[in-house]
């Protein structure tokens, strides 16, 4: 398939295939447990011939193979919550036993084949950009293979789950305590039911998701030389420099001047923007200052070309700041060097902990 214009954005009827709406992840795996004939009460086995692996990982391994240590299948993890740091196998980061299977006591759903799959589209696309720093080549499917990995990634994390559980205790709160939550309606915690939310609704994720994404414009952005990115474990960060308006957030995906960040390595970062940034570096192109039309015309270039755009170390330290902040615990690099993250701690030691999605 031929390319196309990196500046031009999609229709999202095009961009994502009737089949992956509805086969895509629409069928998770069913498992019944039953009592094992030669143990008694506690035992349980599968009688489903699907079987997934025990790990979990709710950032990809496709994604830190990334920012793997050189020739190793292995990174560097920093753990904020103990300002410690330590070398570990890729399968055993971001990752938890059983993390993508609801379990409903007698039987368990498994999404985790749905999500392989979603992988197992983006991964090519993903090691091809790394490789050759080039988006000129990518085709309208390895585009929406990369939409639909970025929409399912905003929202498998273990963030999501969190601001779930945040918003059920405020709301608890709010109403006096439990007993009263329970006389006004609201059901217990659960956080089984709260995962089940999350991944029965991945084909609407995709939809929802994937119109306002497949309108950004998409563009490489690189780090400066003896500079790296780091990658945590909720990685898709954002960010805007338009200003707000009636004291409303602006880092919706579909807000004018979003900037969406996803590291896909040490020196690359994917970078999908709003469309209305073109008209900011088309005025400060022609605005008479030489740096401003200078640094325009740079991004302008990089943009239509496919190649990277080559970023300033105030820009790398911008983007790596919201990776630790945004980060519920972990933070992963090819390197044992997590400086940063630990003088961003020193200075405002709330960083070390999960972020608080609902005030």
């Amino acid at each position: 398939m031929p390319g196309f214009s990196l500046c031009a954005p999609l229709c999202s009827k095009r961009l994502i295939p009737r089949r992956w709406k509805f086969h895509l992840i629409c069928s998770p795996t069913a498992s019944r447990k039953t009592k094992s004939p030669a143990a008694s009460g506690a035992l349980t086995i599968s009688t489903n011939m699907t079987t997934h692996a025990k790990k979990q990982h709710y950032v990809p391994q496709c994604l830190l193979r990334g920012f793997s240590i050189a020739g190793k299948d292995r990174v560097y993890v920093f753990d904020k919550s103990r300002a410690i740091s330590y070398p570990s196998a890729i399968r055993d980061v971001a990752s938890e036993n059983y993390f993508n299977e609801v379990d409903f006591g007698d039987f368990s759903v498994s999404f985790e084949n749905r999500l392989e799959l979603v992988e197992a589209n983006a991964a090519p696309v993903i090691q091809r950009i790394v490789a050759t720093e080039d988006l000129s080549g990518i085709s309208l499917e390895d585009r929406a293979s990369l939409i639909v990995f970025i929409a399912i990634q905003m929202v498998r994390t273990k963030a999501e789950r969190e601001a779930l559980d945040q918003t059920h205790d405020l709301l608890v709160g709010r109403l006096g305590g439990e007993a009263n939550a329970l006389r006004a309606g609201l059901p217990p915690k659960d956080k089984e039911m709260h995962k089940l939310s999350i991944l029965y609704h991945l084909p609407e994720t995709i939809n929802t998701f994937g119109k306002p994404l497949a309108e950004k414009l998409i563009m490489l952005q690189r780090a400066p030389a003896k500079e790296r990115f780091l990658i945590g474990d909720d990685p898709i960060v954002r960010d805007n420099s338009f200003p707000t308006r009636n004291g409303l957030g602006n880092l919706g995906i579909s807000n004018q001047g979003i900037e969406i960040y996803l590291p896909l390595s040490p020196k690359l970062v994917l970078a999908l923007m709003c469309p209305s940034i073109l008209g900011v570096m088309e005025a400060a192109r022609g605005s008479g200052s030489h740096f401003a039309s200078f640094e325009a015309e740079r991004f302008l270039h990089a943009l239509q070309a496919g190649k990277p755009f080559l970023l300033t170390y105030t820009n790398i330290r911008r983007l790596n700041s919201m990776q630790i902040a945004n980060a519920t615990r972990f933070v992963m690099s090819d390197a044992d060097d997590f400086s940063f993250a630990r003088q961003m701690i020193k200075d405002q030691p709330s960083i070390a902990f999960p972020p608080k999605y609902v005030r």
